[in-house]
Parts: C-alpha cells; structure tokens; sequence
C-alpha cells in the first residue's frame, strides 16, 4: 500500500490526476491524502488480522501434537543404510547416488547426533 501512496503521490507532483472508479480522483489534494490514508490503514488492519489468525492456528496445531514445518527429505532408516554401504567400502558421493540424495544431505544426515 505505501508503493501505491507513494506512487499516486509522484503522480500527483507531475499534475497527473488518477481516476478510481468508486473513490473519485487521486489527485494530491487532501480528500485524496485521506482515502489514501484510509486504505493504507485499512490494508495494515487486514495484515494484522491475518497474522494473528495464522499465529493462533498454528498454535492450536502445535497443542494438538500435529509436527509443524517441512518433512524430512530423507528416509528415516536412511542412515542405517548409509552406515551399511560405507562398512561395504562406498565413497561418499556413490553412498548418495545409491540413496537417491545429495552428497550435503548425506553429510548432514552422518553428522547429525542418531535418535
């Protein structure tokens, strides 16, 4: 909302006036800085409300047990699996192409503490 405010307001300096249907003329007069004013605020009312929908969902479900975030991309004996080709005498990178993940991800999966 502010780039549009901004926007009508470099209009407005270059004599352009801006038609809106329903609202009349944004032209830099200060009828048109208090519709301007109103929208914005209404727009950073509308943010607010959806934030704060979106927080309490979120923790309701985190109450609820449901896990939040992306799921893991890797399976979860996958590490077994690696353990078992590097004691077979697998590189790295042909451990990662057997798994079917990228040679960082396998790094990630070896360095992190086991569950």
């Amino acid at each position: 909302m502010l780039d549009v405010i901004a926007t009508v307001e470099e209009l407005a300096k270059a004599g352009i006036a801006l038609e809106v249907l329903g609202l009349g003329k944004l032209d830099g007069s200060a009828q048109s800085q208090l519709t301007l004013n109103m929208l914005a605020a209404i727009s950073q009312f509308e943010r607010q409300i959806i934030s704060e929908r979106t927080k309490a969902k979120l923790a309701q479900k985190k109450a609820e047990g449901f896990k939040l975030g992306r799921p893991p991309k890797t399976a979860p004996d996958a590490r077994t699996k690696a353990a078992e080709l590097f004691a077979q005498g697998m590189s790295w990178r042909k451990v990662a192409a057997e798994l079917g993940i990228a040679l960082s991800t396998l790094q990630r999966l070896m360095k992190a503490p086991q569950a």
